[in-house]
């Protein structure tokens, strides 16, 4: 006898309001009670729009949504800390800009011309 969906409501609220937040999608799976893979075959078919599964491709899309939520909460978090605390600013600056603000910047161009002469090197060899 095969085993009963776990693609219940209740499963796909509890781990869309686990990435809300900010939990990782292993996280969030873990939180509601399935495991990262079947969470990521959930994911899998939502993503084949061919497939017809309206159900999953809607779940994904609310995963979606949630993880940029969480990113938006996040990042207004910071901004207010900056406000009392220069540091916050500085570390959300070095995250997001880091060929401008990061202390490593010198050391992040260097790799960045490394690894684009290495793909471009691959590229070369494999026409």
């Amino acid at each position: 006898m095969p085993r009963p969906s776990e693609f219940i409501p209740e499963t796909r609220k509890r781990i869309i309001e686990a990435i809300a937040n900010g939990c990782t999608r292993e996280a969030a799976a873990g939180c509601a009670g399935i495991s990262r893979a079947c969470l990521g075959k959930w994911i899998k078919r939502g993503r084949d729009a061919n497939a017809g599964d309206e159900a999953f491709v809607a779940f994904v899309a609310a995963i979606k949504e949630a993880e940029w939520k969480a990113v938006e909460e996040a990042v207004k978090a910071i901004r207010k800390a900056g406000k009392k605390t220069w540091t916050a600013f500085a570390w959300w600056l070095e995250r997001k800009y880091p060929g401008d603000w990061s202390l490593d910047r010198e050391l992040a161009a260097e790799l960045k011309k490394f690894l684009r002469e290495k793909k471009n090197a691959t590229r070369a060899k494999s026409t």
